[in-house]
């Protein structure tokens, strides 16, 4: 069965949210009731952004971590590029809410490149195609 997201732990946590060169969401959920539908939205994320977005899951046992990212309550979703958050996320969602989030900071995203590519007259190091937007699961 193939992964569609990355699990953060205390191992890999530096590794995988500050490099890449591309956004990552990175969901902070906790094991509960809701647990099994919030990965069922998260994998359908995944798997419909894949070539623009890399997908993660915080482990829950990243205290350390949760504190470190500012995180309060669960579910949090997070886009962060480079280490840095571009977005965030409070509560429980669907699929339509999370691509909508993800839609509209990938867009953000864009823009902002382009214009830094405008002033400095440089080339994209990356070229990422736009996310699809059909309402396909």
């Amino acid at each position: 069965m193939k992964e569609f997201f990355t699990t953060i732990r205390m191992d890999n946590f530096d590794s995988e949210i500050k490099e890449g060169n591309r956004p990552l969401l990175l969901a902070c959920i906790l094991r509960g009731d809701d647990f099994k539908e919030q990965i069922k939205v998260l994998e359908s994320v995944s798997k419909r952004y894949y070539d623009a977005l890399k997908v993660c899951l915080l482990d829950e046992d990243c205290v350390r971590s949760y504190k470190k990212l500012g995180i309060v309550g669960t579910p949090t979703f997070l886009i962060l590029y480079k280490g840095k958050e571009m977005a965030r996320k409070l509560g429980k969602v669907d699929m339509e809410t999370l691509s909508s989030f993800v839609l509209r900071v990938w867009t953000n995203f864009q823009e902002d490149n382009e214009q830094q590519r405008a002033t400095s007259n440089e080339q994209p190091a990356t070229s990422y195609q736009q996310p699809e937007t059909s309402n396909e699961k």
